[in-house]
C-alpha cells in the first residue's frame, strides 16, 4: 500500500504546474541552471529569507545544515552539511544589500567531497508589482576525465532543474507564510 501511495503521490506532483521556472543548460562542460519565482511577498521579507542562512537547509533537500562560521555579507564564510553529513565551505563572493549575493565553494580543499571543480551560487530578490521574484542561479562544472564529466554532466542537466524547483516552492511558502505573520512585538 505503501508503494503505491508514494506512487500516486509521485505521479499526482508531476500534475500540479508549479508556479517556479527554471531552465539548465550546458555549454563547453559548464552547467548553468537557472529558477524564479513570483511571490506574494515584499522584496524586505524575500530577502530576509534568502539571507536566514541556517535556515536554508529546511527547504534545501541537499543539505542537512548550514553553519555561518565568520563574518557576515561580502566574505562571510559558512560550512554547508550534506544528507549524509559530508561538509563542505562557501565563500561570499557577491553582495549587494537587499538585492543579491553570491557564493564560491572551495571545490579545490581537500575535504570536498564532490567530482566538482567549480560551483558559483547567485540568488537575487527584485520588488514585482504588490510582492517580488526571486531567482536562483548555479554554475557547475564537474570534474575527472571527459568520460567521467560526460556521464555527470548528463545525469546533473535533469535532476538540477528538478532540484532548484523544488527549493524555490519550498522557499516561497516560507517567504508568504513570513509575509503573513504577524509583526514580532
Amino acid at each position: 500500500v505503501a508503494i503505491f501511495a508514494l506512487g500516486q503521490y509521485v505521479g499526482a506532483r508531476r500534475l500540479v504546474e508549479v508556479p517556479s521556472r527554471g531552465a539548465v543548460t550546458v555549454r563547453k562542460g559548464l552547467i548553468r541552471a537557472h529558477v524564479s519565482r513570483s511571490v506574494d511577498a515584499p522584496a524586505k521579507v524575500v530577502w530576509r529569507v534568502m539571507t536566514d542562512h541556517p535556515r536554508y537547509a529546511d527547504v534545501a533537500d541537499n543539505l542537512s545544515k548550514v553553519e555561518v562560521v565568520s563574518g557576515a555579507g561580502l566574505g562571510m564564510e559558512r560550512r554547508c552539511y550534506g544528507p549524509k553529513g559530508e561538509g563542505w565551505d562557501e565563500t561570499c563572493d557577491h553582495y549587494d544589500e537587499g538585492r543579491a549575493f553570491g557564493f564560491r565553494v572551495h571545490t579545490e580543499a581537500g575535504d570536498y567531497p564532490y567530482p566538482l571543480s567549480h560551483v558559483r551560487g547567485r540568488w537575487s530578490v527584485e520588488p514585482e508589482g504588490g510582492g517580488a521574484r526571486f531567482a536562483i542561479d548555479i554554475e557547475v562544472r564537474f570534474s575527472g576525465n571527459r568520460l567521467v564529466r560526460l556521464f555527470f554532466t548528463a545525469l546533473a542537466t535533469r535532476k538540477f532543474r528538478t532540484v532548484l524547483i523544488d527549493l524555490a516552492e519550498g522557499w516561497a511558502l516560507r517567504m508568504e507564510r513570513e509575509a503573513r505573520a504577524p509583526a514580532a512585538a
